[in-house]
């Protein structure tokens, strides 16, 4: 990995990792994570899907997605927020 300094030289790292043991269980910043589990992140935090439930966990984000792009669109082509939000219960 390169990493530009502010004096505009380039430092290399090199690190090596080695691993003791794979597909076991972990902890991570309190939380149980298992071999197979999704793991979700963005600048907001990190979110663990235990595998058991990732397909349905899916099937609402997709639910959820579906809903704020036609409220999205709503509210695009004029409609009070009011509106919308009594109609879809979400904005």
């Amino acid at each position: 990995m390169a990493i530009l300094h502010p004096s505009q030289r380039l430092f290399k790292i090199r690190a090596q990792i080695l691993a003791k043991k794979i597909n076991q269980p972990i902890t991570c910043g309190g939380v149980q994570v298992h071999p197979g589990d999704f793991i979700l992140a963005d600048y907001d935090g990190v979110a663990v899907i235990p595998a058991a439930i990732k397909g349905e966990v899916h099937k609402k984000a997709m639910e959820k997605l579906a809903g704020e792009n036609v409220v999205r669109d709503e509210l695009a082509a004029g409609q009070s927020p009011r509106e919308v939000f009594d109609r879809y219960g979400i904005l």
